[in-house]
């Protein structure tokens, strides 16, 4: 482990809607303490959220103070029109992992850097389709091996998954969501030792409406279905799944300053649709979002 204890800081400034909304501007770096300041066991966010009205759509830019003590990540991702990150912190080496698509000549690749010894190392391409590859989300399994899930962004967008142990080779990209089915924007956890994956579920066309909620649960040889939700909100819906101890739960956007949650009650069936009010997107992910976590783990 390096000498210098490693405080892990993530700022990521709202999802960015990749396949047709605008986008919000963020920032991935590390800052580095001294050798005999506490280490954190969780990571930590700091900064405030900004949308970026830019209509182009980029997700990756500097808006935090420079200094000696930070490691920024993907520092020309804002003028590339890069898409948003997606970051873990490794169990046991408290390494961070960030993944993220890359604006490249021949479309979005996802690419994937890790911090180890003071440093970001080179990004390496993960997934590279003859589609946009876009909405990387990062989970750490009960094993310590690394899951990536993303959307082929082609004429029937659809979520996909691969794992790695050592982020040097990749197993064959296998199918979430249903088949046939157009889907976007991944959250995924692992729940009392099973893999589950939310989901917006446009029906047969992107776009359509109503949009759908979906959770998917690995069963093995395939994956199951079960909708939580429809919804009309036409901007994304940014879905994320959360689970502490036996508590399962996943949160939404349904309407304009609206957040939409359900909580699984413990015995596979789910509570009734909950909502709380946001002024803005700062308020919607840092704060609306810590009130329904607590909410959920009463």
């Amino acid at each position: 482990m390096n000498p210098l204890r490693r405080v892990i800081l993530a700022s990521v400034l709202s999802v960015v809607a990749l396949l047709a909304a605008p986008a919000a501007v963020a920032e991935v770096a590390v800052a580095l303490g001294p050798a005999n300041e506490t280490e954190l066991s969780i990571p930590y966010i700091m900064g405030s959220i900004v949308d970026d009205p830019d209509p182009q759509g980029r997700a990756w830019q500097r808006f935090s103070p420079t200094g000696g003590s930070r490691v920024v990540l993907n520092e020309q991702g804002y003028a590339n029109g890069d898409g948003p990150p997606s970051m873990i912190v490794e169990k046991g080496t408290r390494n961070a992992i960030v993944a993220w698509a890359r604006n490249s000549p021949s479309g979005f690749e996802i690419v994937i850097s890790k911090f180890s010894n003071g440093a970001w190392s080179t990004p390496i391409v993960a997934i590279d389709d003859v589609a946009d590859v876009l909405d990387p989300f990062l989970l750490e399994g009960p094993d310590g091996t690394i899951h990536l899930f993303f959307c082929v962004a082609d004429s029937a967008p659809r979520i996909m998954h691969v794992e790695t142990a050592d982020l040097s080779t990749w197993t064959q990209p296998g199918l979430v969501s249903a088949v046939g089915e157009v889907a976007t924007r991944p959250s995924a956890v692992f729940h009392e030792g099973v893999l589950k994956v939310v989901y917006e579920s446009h029906g047969a066309a992107l776009g359509s409406l109503p949009k759908q909620i979906v959770l998917a649960t690995d069963q093995g040889a395939s994956f199951g279905y079960e909708v939580l939700a429809g919804t009309s909100y036409t901007d994304p819906n940014r879905p994320q799944i959360h689970s502490v101890v036996e508590r399962l739960w996943v949160d939404w956007v349904d309407q304009p300053g609206q957040m939409t949650w359900r909580r699984d009650d413990a015995s596979g069936n789910w509570d009734a649709i909950e909502t709380e009010s946001f002024q803005t997107s700062e308020e919607r992910d840092y704060h609306v979002r810590g009130e329904i976590r607590g909410q959920a783990l009463d």
